[in-house]
């Protein structure tokens, strides 16, 4: 599986896994912008 950092968390995701995926694995809330 992938490692990435997500200020200053590293995560492990899935192989695929999205950039706001990344972010919810490491427990950060982000915003989103709906229509």
């Amino acid at each position: 599986m992938p490692k990435l950092t997500v200020n200053s968390i590293e995560v492990e995701v899935e192989q695929g896994a999205s950039v706001l995926q990344a972010c919810e694995e490491a427990g950060l809330k982000s915003p989103l912008l709906l229509p």
